[in-house]
């Protein structure tokens, strides 16, 4: 890499009015997403205390029908019994969730969760679906023996919690189209500028069109990592730190698995990453082929818009740019073998892009 070339193209970059206005619309967006989290936070926290509540009503209900019955069995007064011990403890649980008293509701939860199949499986009442129950288990067994506090929908306002809010937003659709905004003029601008000085030393424009892949990489990754460590510390000065260990649930072949907090995020980041240099690669495919800034800009949008199409008809396919998503393909692919599969997908659709665009360079 040219590093003298690469120094030019990031100042002229800079001086462009338009990104830094991008820049600071990062910023508001980070300060918009926290609000927006702690409000969401609060509604999922209310919604469970909603539904324990609802779970108490129906089993109070079962108890006062059971009551009503006259010469009770002995099948009718195990479940009776059952019942009663279901509905003392979701008191307790519904008490301690209402003080935001989390951690000390996880040994009650745990064994309501383990007496509700036991309702289900000798007597057929079922207060909740048994594979939500499950795996509520399993999330709980790990948060107590972390002694992580809950949090719904993985959308926290502690550290780690928030960084993996910001990221999937980073890594979603709505930041592919920062994306293009920053970038979409980054090799068509040359073109559209009349006889550029830069065309006319004696550099190849080989290297001029890689310095600008190079630099359009490094700002992304700049603008990741600044984001994601200010993301960082403003949950952790908010809410804590968190736990890196929080449990992720994901599904795989139809089946939930429970992952650490940051098996999630450093797979997902990869995949990520990938995904915006495969983008980059298309939007320089597409200033390879067109002049004008429009016209990039709706095929690049008609691009984003087929991946989306794609991903909402076929949720776990290899789609190259369903992956800028990684979260979501994340989310249905847990196993290490699927996420080895999508890291190969994402570098050889990289490879081909460069190709192709290369090609299409030489012969116009």
């Amino acid at each position: 890499m040219n590093k003298k070339l690469f120094i030019f193209e990031l100042k002229k970059f800079l001086k462009e009015k338009k990104n830094l206005f991008i820049f600071s619309l990062i910023v508001f967006f980070l300060g918009a997403t926290f609000f927006q989290t702690i409000i969401r936070q609060n509604e999922l926290r209310k919604k469970d205390i909603r539904q324990t509540v609802s779970f108490y009503n129906v089993a109070t209900q079962n108890i006062l029908t059971l009551s009503d019955g006259q010469g009770l069995g002995k099948e009718e007064t195990k479940q009776l019994n059952l019942l009663s011990d279901i509905a003392d403890n979701l008191n307790i649980v519904v008490t301690l969730k209402k003080n935001n008293q989390y951690i000390k509701s996880y040994p009650y939860q745990i064994i309501l969760f383990k007496q509700m199949l036991s309702l289900e499986k000798e007597h057929g009442i079922a207060l909740w679906e048994n594979k939500a129950i499950i795996t509520q288990l399993k999330r709980l067994k790990i948060l107590q023996s972390q002694n992580i506090d809950e949090s719904f929908d993985e959308k926290g306002t502690t550290g780690f919690l928030f960084l993996l809010t910001f990221l999937k937003n980073s890594f979603s659709f709505l930041g592919m189209g920062v994306i293009i905004l920053l970038f979409m003029d980054l090799w068509s601008g040359e073109k559209n500028s009349g006889i550029s000085l830069l065309y006319t030393l004696p550099i190849k424009r080989k290297a001029i069109e890689y310095s600008k892949l190079y630099l359009a990489i490094s700002i992304s990754c700049v603008i990741l990592l600044t984001s994601s460590i200010i993301a960082f510390l403003v949950g952790t000065i908010y809410s804590g730190m968190g736990s890196a260990d929080f449990p992720i649930v994901v599904v795989s072949n139809n089946q939930y698995l429970v992952i650490p907090l940051k098996v999630y995020l450093t797979k997902g980041i990869f995949l990520g990453i990938l995904g915006i240099i495969v983008f980059i690669c298309c939007i320089k495919l597409a200033d390879t082929l067109f002049s004008q800034p429009s016209i990039i800009l709706s095929v690049l949008l008609l691009l984003l818009g087929i991946s989306f199409g794609i991903a909402q008809i076929i949720p776990d396919n290899y789609f190259p740019l369903n992956l800028i998503e990684s979260w979501h393909y994340f989310s249905f692919h847990g196993k290490f073998t699927k996420f080895i599969v999508a890291i190969i997908i994402q570098l050889t659709t990289i490879v081909c892009l460069l190709k192709l665009s290369d090609t299409l360079k030489k012969r116009t």
